[in-house]
């Protein structure tokens, strides 16, 4: 057997691993209030009412993820417990943003293939070995499911700003990033934070700098349409929660305190590591700043973030 299929093999059995812990390991449920404001929308959805949340069938935009309630919707249709769905989108997203960090790791060539195929395992162990993960897994709602396209944004830019890769697939990868820009965007607005640094980092580094430009403007035109179309349906442009969140507050900066303090020996760790490989890639490490970068970006917004019940 080749390489190339010994590591497809591997990222399968890590897959694999990750599914049947999350299936069999017991891991309590505490399903989030914000998960029934998604089951509600989709019910109405499903039966008629789309975007309401009750059956006067007023549009209103109270649901953060508007793709992971769509997503849902096909549960209510056939009738299946969207709980249940929401735990298999989650397992899913979760498994395929290890695996495909573990690809990108590989594809880049930052390390060898054994000890990227070990970096890989090693990652979802730890993932797996974060309590917070998989209780978020069975919690309802798209906590889980959004790191699948902040994983894209990251993925799609280390790989359009790969030289060893022909042009055409350099530019290939930058349409992919703008549609995982624009799907991150539908999952959690704040995500286009991550978008944007991605993209100041592409035009930086980028050789196909008048493809990418071209991109841009198209992914800026149907950023306006949705937009617009948003502002026709539920005549606002902000979610209904906004509203009641977003300001300077207290409440933000305890909730970066407390995640710094939990995580403090994983972010030591995690810097160091960091550190050696922007040393290791140099100019090459660009996709690194752009997830460190965005990583900062989501604590400046949380920052400014009042959750309605702060957890």
């Amino acid at each position: 057997m080749n390489v190339k299929k010994l590591s497809y093999l591997h990222d399968g059995l890590v897959f694999a691993l990750i599914i049947l812990y999350l299936a069999i390991f017991p891991i309590p449920i505490t399903v989030n209030d914000d998960a029934y404001i998604y089951f509600t929308y989709a019910r109405n959805f499903a039966e008629g009412r789309p975007f309401a949340y009750d059956p006067r069938n007023i549009p209103s935009e109270g649901f953060t993820s508007l793709l992971y309630m769509l997503l849902i919707v096909p549960a209510e249709l056939l009738d299946i417990n969207p709980f249940f769905f929401s735990v298999l989108i989650n397992m899913t997203a979760l498994a395929l943003s290890v695996v495909w960090i573990g690809q990108t790791i590989r594809a880049m060539r930052v390390m060898p293939e054994a000890f990227a195929n070990l970096f890989t395992l090693f990652l979802a162990v730890l993932v797996l070995n974060d309590q917070n993960i998989p209780k978020l897994v069975y919690a309802g709602f798209e906590a889980v499911f959004s790191l699948l396209w902040a994983t894209g944004m990251i993925v799609s830019v280390a790989k359009a700003l790969d030289v060893e890769q022909s042009g055409q697939a350099r530019k290939r990868w930058q349409s992919v990033f703008f549609v995982m820009a624009f799907l991150a965007h539908l999952v959690r607005p704040e995500y286009l934070l991550i978008g944007g640094l991605c993209g100041a980092i592409l035009l930086w580094r980028a050789p196909e700098r008048a493809a990418l430009l071209r991109r841009a403007a198209i992914f800026v035109l149907v950023m306006v349409g949705y937009y617009l179309l948003k502002l026709a349906i539920f005549g606002d442009l902000f979610p209904t929660g906004f509203y009641r969140k977003v300001r300077s507050s207290q409440i933000g900066i305890d909730t970066i305190r407390s995640w710094a303090e939990q995580y403090s020996v994983l972010i030591v760790l995690a810097g160091l590591f960091s550190g050696a490989l922007l040393v290791t890639l140099g100019k090459r490490a660009a996709w690194l700043l752009a997830s460190i970068s965005g990583a900062l970006s989501i604590y400046v917004f949380y920052l400014q973030s009042t959750p309605l019940a702060p957890f």
